[in-house]
């Protein structure tokens, strides 16, 4: 008798802190405690990171399918207190990320979409400010390490909208924070009817495109040493256009200082770009300028620094002549 009951206690022992752990388990999968809980958790970030951060809704799906929506995040602007500056403005975001990996600050995204994202990354990123308006964004990462600063980024979809890209000295300094050592490989990007600005430093030259449909291959963003590579491109459709933005233009003719290509598919193998020089493989080309120059296929090792432009081993076809 005695060892019946000592074996029930036992097993009520053992039984109970599983029970708790399944109990509480089911909670997360309730609403009204998922957006408790999200209401904590903005609250505490709004405290650590100095922003304003708030979600309208949130769910939580098995096993752990995590979707927010109305995600907001705000921070008072430098010159006037009474205004709030745009960090993120999210109208839905799915997150699937292992959790294990963060105990060790290593992130391990298995998928995360944003659908109606705007975004200003201000002066977070050291040198390097993006904004972007886009329909929709999926990214797949394994490899992102908090503690060496380093980031794998498997593959991207980027589809509708834009980006603006601003380097270096065309940020504004902020002298309190360290030198941006971040290291960023990307394996693929898919783009989708999306359009795009880099503006070089000093806002002395501006590159804008319009992709209607590119993949970009086994890219290098190295935030550090300002080294930026491409190792494929293939673009389908689209405009590129290049200005220099304290050169005059030129009232007739081609303008090298101001140049705008439409219709344009272009394969590249290797793209790359130092604070010395902007150089390219260009495998096929064809497009029209606005000028009125046609070509049917353009081939050519390009580079441009920041006195000369070099065209080696250039094949250039044009239209034939009526």
């Amino acid at each position: 008798m005695r060892i019946r009951k000592s074996t029930k206690w036992l097993t009520a022992i053992v039984l109970a802190p599983i029970s708790l752990f399944i109990f509480l388990l089911v909670l997360l999968y309730l609403p009204p405690v998922q957006n408790w809980i999200v209401k904590k958790v903005a609250d505490y970030a709004s405290q650590k990171t100095g922003l304003e951060i708030s979600v309208g809704h949130v769910s939580l799906s098995f096993p752990l399918d995590l979707k927010l929506e109305q995600v907001m995040a705000l921070r008072p602007n430098d010159s006037i207190p009474q205004r709030r500056d745009t960090v993120a403005d999210v109208k839905e975001l799915v997150a699937d990320v292992q959790l294990i990996p963060l105990l060790k600050k290593q992130v391990e995204i298995d998928q995360l979409t944003f659908k109606g994202l705007k975004a200003n990354t201000m002066n977070y990123i050291g040198d390097l400010q993006i904004r972007g308006n886009l329909e929709r964004l999926q990214v797949v990462s394994h490899g992102i390490d908090l503690n060496n600063t380093t980031a794998m980024l498997n593959n991207a979809d980027v589809q509708g909208g834009f980006l603006d890209i601003a380097l270096n000295d065309t940020t504004p300094k902020d002298t309190t924070k360290k030198k941006t050592v971040w290291k960023i490989n990307i394996n693929k990007i898919n783009l989708y009817r999306t359009n795009f600005r880099l503006h070089m430093p000093g806002d002395t030259m501006v590159v804008g495109a319009n992709f209607q449909k590119a993949t970009v291959e086994n890219a290098l963003i190295d935030l550090y040493n300002k080294v930026y590579r491409v190792r494929q491109i293939a673009w389908s459709g689209g405009q590129l256009t290049y200005d220099k933005t304290f050169v005059p233009h030129v009232l007739h003719g081609f303008d090298p200082a101001h140049i705008a290509l439409n219709n344009l598919n272009i394969g590249i193998d290797s793209l790359s770009y130092d604070s010395i020089a902007t150089s390219a493989n260009v495998r096929t080309a064809n497009f029209t300028e606005r000028s009125g120059l046609v070509v049917n296929d353009l081939r050519t090792q390009f580079r441009l620094d920041k006195a000369n432009l070099y065209l080696q081993s250039l094949y250039l076809r044009l239209p034939k002549p009526n």
